[in-house]
């Protein structure tokens, strides 16, 4: 539902099943998640004018010390116009492509970084690296620019900070 502060009416927003993620300023782009509790998998949509649209299977991940095969996928970010999503998951999602625009290599049950332009339709795992080489450990976004630790390094090195998300993704 979506509530209107100024006409106090509430709205049914059709074609949502699921957590809401994240969403543009206004509202008009949601990106949400319809989780199955049994499997621990889940699917990624995107929501615009009415119509959703399905983005990424996401996979049972692969057991970790972090998530234990849970699956995550937070934090989200987005544009103001809702233009690019950017989020963390620890499925790895075969769809996805690395930003050289090869087969993303993000198994191991560990948080990678993606990035869902939603004009092109394309989904880029930024954290991944080229070539086969496999993760060694979790990257995140990050709120301040400094170093946090091994836990943040990949093997493609820190990820940057991004203070939220620029307005162009």
């Amino acid at each position: 539902y979506e509530f209107d502060a100024e006409s106090h009416e509430v709205t049914f927003l059709p074609n949502i099943q699921g957590t809401i993620l994240g969403s543009s300023a206004d509202g008009r782009t949601l990106l949400f998640l319809h989780y199955t509790v049994a499997e621990r998998s889940g699917a990624l949509s995107i929501w615009s004018g009415g119509e959703s649209k399905e983005i990424a299977e996401l996979p049972t991940p692969e057991a970790s010390e972090e998530t234990f095969s849970n699956l995550v996928v937070a934090p989200v970010r987005a544009t103001p116009t809702g233009g690019v999503f950017v989020f963390e998951t620890n499925a790895a999602i075969p769809t996805a492509s690395n930003f050289e625009g090869g087969a993303a290599n993000n198994a191991g049950g560990y948080e990678q970084v993606y990035r869902y332009d939603t004009s092109a339709g394309s989904l880029v795992c930024v954290s991944c690296a080229p070539h086969g080489v496999a993760p060694s450990g979790s990257a995140h976004t990050t709120t301040n620019d400094e170093t946090q630790g091994s836990e943040f390094n990949t093997s493609l090195g820190y990820v940057v900070a991004n203070r939220g998300i620029s307005a162009d993704g």
